[in-house]
């Protein structure tokens, strides 16, 4: 059975006044993004199916011992003031700002 959830960026918001931005994905771009941008402009919220960032570049280095596996991930819960949906895009409608998703259970 397949759930969706769809999130709008129209009505909810009314009342605060921001504009949402919605990032898909928490890779390089998506995280730095995530962490950059002001919280009291902007609602943001991140869209991803993994709920961490990897720092490729230090992998394999975590595979013979260098260094620990923790140190080159951050979950995106650590970045304050986003709201954060474990899912993968489907559809996006931009004359409408329509995206809609699966459900990730």
């Amino acid at each position: 059975m397949l759930i969706r959830r769809l999130l709008s960026s129209s009505g909810v918001h009314a009342v605060d006044k921001k504009s949402r931005i919605v990032i898909l994905g928490c890779g390089w771009g998506g995280f730095r993004l995530a962490r950059v941008l002001d919280k009291k402009k902007f609602d943001v919220t991140v869209i991803s199916p993994r709920n961490h960032f990897v720092f490729t570049p230090l992998l394999p280095s975590t595979a013979v011992g260098t260094i620990e596996f923790r140190c080159v991930q951050e979950p995106i819960r650590t970045v304050k003031g986003i709201d954060y949906y474990q899912a993968a895009s489907k559809t996006i409608d931009f004359g409408k700002k329509r995206n809609s998703m699966p459900l990730c259970l």
